[in-house]
């Protein structure tokens, strides 16, 4: 399985799997409250940023963030 070639979105879910799976506490939490706050936008692994305020989602250049209304 470590051998094994991915492309695309799988490679990236491999990727991300990794970081997440291999990670302490601290990143975990970062990970999981930096994506929650930025709706997807953001992800962190650094825990004492993250941690310390809110994460502000950041829309790629050209387009614009739209908060999600229930």
């Amino acid at each position: 399985e470590k051998d094994e070639k991915l492309d695309g979105d799988a490679a990236l879910n491999k990727f991300f799997k990794d970081i997440y799976g291999d990670a302490d506490e601290d990143t975990k939490r970062a990970m999981s409250k930096s994506f929650i706050e930025s709706n997807g936008t953001v992800l962190s692994t650094n825990w004492k940023e993250v941690g310390a305020k809110k994460v502000e989602g950041s829309a790629p250049d050209g387009m614009e963030l739209k908060k999600w209304e229930y």
